[in-house]
């Protein structure tokens, strides 16, 4: 799948995210403040930057929703997505991830 293949509310929120700027649209909101950004799906934190990594989580909702989301930011930081499923369990580049906060760079 490629960035074009996902929705533009995912690719909006990721640029966003990335580019440290607020940003509010359906159920997506980016917030900043002075310890970092964080990225809300229905009010639910999916991802910051803070102490100099990006980390991400599915807050507990392992939805297709929450996977677009958090695989747009994944392709923009590397090109390609890095979540998937396996027999309905998640994984994140190849590995069973059980979506709870995961730090994917470093900064």
């Amino acid at each position: 799948m490629n960035i074009s293949s996902k929705s533009q509310i995912s690719v909006d929120s990721a640029n966003a995210f990335l580019d440290l700027k607020g940003f509010k649209k359906a159920n997506m909101e980016i917030e900043k403040d002075s310890n970092g950004v964080y990225m809300f799906l229905y009010g639910n934190l999916i991802a910051k930057i803070a102490d100099d990594k990006i980390s991400i989580s599915t807050a507990g909702w392992d939805t297709i929703t929450t996977v677009s989301r958090l695989n747009a930011l994944c392709f923009e930081l590397f090109g390609e997505n890095r979540i998937t499923r396996k027999a309905g369990a998640l994984m994140y580049n190849g590995q069973y991830w059980d979506g709870k906060q995961l730090i994917i760079r470093t900064l």
